[in-house]
């Protein structure tokens, strides 16, 4: 059974994310005019545990990624043949009225420490350092305004040439915080392996419901990830409430996470401004993670994981047409392994910009 600790973190989360919404439902919203959706967007998510008032390093203490999101995939678009390629080997991206296409390319990083990251020798029971530096590309197809299909392949190394020990010293020098002993506990960390991810996932934007000028629905998640960094099942859900919530399925999340995507259909824009409240839960099944269970070869740190392991999350998010988009929340989540004390916590933001 998953539990979570509530923290005084969360009211200051939900009473900034209330502020945002309210704010922009105070603007007033005339009609915007369908438009083609021929941009492209940029989109730039940090998640770190610095984020929160009592954030400090500990566990998955930093993910940075930067997504580009392509304009509309024309019928011509040599792009078009790779979705029918996969559509005629797998049940996916299947074709017809209302689909929509787009590809995205995806650069980042994602850093975890043990709790005490100044200790010279970490603890062997706590997790071990790690980071993982990675870019890919992945195939996404909206049916209707009402399903999201999602197919990712990441590809990158895990061990020393992430720059995981490189990234965190610049950034503690630049913010002021302590170095001491950071790097002899990174020579501990996991060894050079290339670590590779492939991902899909089903968005279905099940219910929604107009009342008085304001939206609010429910999008349930589905998905599977395997590969030699982490293997795992997915299921969860996201509901929201808001204004012009058609044109995305959520904030974008580093992986694994509740929630969230970069799609955006500029075509489905209603109004000039949108914005949303949102929370999400996440259930995973963990059959491996490189980041517990240690290198797939040679000997390193390792941890014994728990399989079961759930995010629960909650934001808020306002857009202008689909010039810029920005994101803020906090997720709590589950212990990770069997001698982690307490679950963690972090926070996230996105900005996405048209490009």
């Amino acid at each position: 059974m998953l539990r979570f600790t509530a923290r005084a973190t969360v009211a200051r989360f939900v009473a900034a994310a209330l502020a945002l919404g309210l704010g922009a439902a105070a603007v007033s919203l005339p009609p915007a005019p369908a438009q083609a959706d021929e941009h492209g967007r940029l989109t730039f998510t940090e998640e770190n545990d610095g984020l929160l008032p009592d954030g400090r390093d500990r566990h998955y203490t930093q993910g940075a990624m930067i997504t580009f999101l392509s304009p509309s995939v024309r019928p011509e678009d040599v792009t078009t043949r790779l979705f029918d390629g996969v559509a005629s080997v797998l049940p996916i991206f299947q074709s017809g009225a209302g689909t929509q296409r787009k590809f995205a390319v995806t650069v980042g990083q994602t850093i975890f420490t043990p709790t005490r990251t100044h200790d010279a020798v970490p603890d062997p029971t706590d997790r071990p350092f790690a980071g993982y530096l990675f870019t890919g590309g992945s195939l996404m197809q909206d049916t209707g305004g009402t399903l999201l299909e999602t197919l990712e392949v990441l590809g990158g190394v895990v061990g020393p040439d992430s720059l995981a020990r490189q990234a965190q010293e610049a950034f503690h020098a630049v913010a002021g915080f302590n170095n001491q002993n950071l790097d002899q506990g990174y020579r501990y960390q996991l060894r050079n392996e290339p670590g590779f991810l492939v991902t899909y996932e089903r968005k279905w934007r099940l219910w929604q419901t107009h009342v008085a000028g304001f939206e609010a629905e429910v999008i349930p998640e589905a998905g599977l990830t395997a590969g030699n960094v982490m293997t795992y099942a997915a299921a969860g859900a996201t509901v929201r409430f808001g204004q012009n919530l058609g044109v995305d399925y959520g904030m974008e999340r580093i992986r694994p996470a509740a929630g969230g995507s970069a799609w955006f259909d500029a075509a489905r824009l209603e109004h000039d401004i949108g914005w949303s409240l949102f929370a999400s839960l996440q259930g995973r099944a963990v059959a491996h993670n490189i980041f517990l269970d240690g290198n797939s070869v040679v000997n390193s740190r390792s941890v014994e994981k728990n399989i079961g392991v759930g995010d629960v999350s909650a934001g808020a998010s306002v857009f202008y047409r689909d010039w810029a988009k920005f994101d803020v929340s906090f997720t709590e989540r589950s212990k990770e392994f069997r001698t982690q004390q307490g679950a963690d916590h972090f926070g996230q933001a996105s900005l996405a910009v048209r490009f």
